[in-house]
């Protein structure tokens, strides 16, 4: 039976990737969301189907995820 797999790349990963602990600090700034940008690229580029949020999920220590402090140019 073939397996049919794809994946995406996760906002939150993007986010940590670029700007490391800040992520949960602050929005991006704007060299920060073109290097995010380019990440992208480079994760559909590699075969990604697309890029994921979640703004629902709290972490481990009940902080909320790194996605909930993206500005609407993020």
């Amino acid at each position: 039976v073939p397996i049919n797999y794809g994946t995406f790349v996760g906002h939150i990963a993007l986010r940590l990737s670029v700007m490391g602990m800040d992520a949960w600090e602050r929005a991006a700034t704007a060299d920060e969301i073109e290097r995010i940008a380019e990440q992208l690229e480079d994760a559909l580029s590699a075969g990604a189907l697309g890029m994921s949020t979640n703004l629902m999920d709290h972490d481990g220590e009940d902080r909320p995820v790194p996605s909930l402090k993206a500005d609407d140019a993020e």
